[in-house]
């Protein structure tokens, strides 16, 4: 589960990482609530993968483990508690997470 706090962002992440993909070119998906919200593919990133890794090395030693957060594509919409959150990327698997509000 989640906590909903006043914050607008947050991260969950699964409890393995995957190795040897196309990052480059992998299906996005994001479900709300069962309903798709955001489908693409990782190749329509603005910046694609190397870029995105190339520019943050310039000013971060990047360690094996670390995680870079892209961001997705398309616009986003506002979380409510009880909202159930899927992120499903091609090869990985699906990430779902309760909205809870915090007390």
């Amino acid at each position: 589960m989640v906590a909903c706090q006043r914050s607008r962002y947050f991260g969950p992440v699964g409890p393995v990482i995957a190795t040897g993909l196309d990052y480059g070119n992998l299906m996005l998906r994001l479900k709300l609530n069962g309903q798709i919200k955001q489908e693409e593919r990782t190749d329509h990133l603005i910046h694609d993968i190397p870029t995105t890794v190339g520019v943050i090395s310039r000013y971060v030693t990047l360690h094996l483990g670390y995680m870079i957060f892209t961001g997705i594509p398309g616009t986003t919409s506002a979380l409510q508690p009880r909202d159930v959150v899927e992120v499903e990327l091609e090869g990985v698997g699906t990430l779902r997470n309760r909205v809870i509000a915090e007390k």
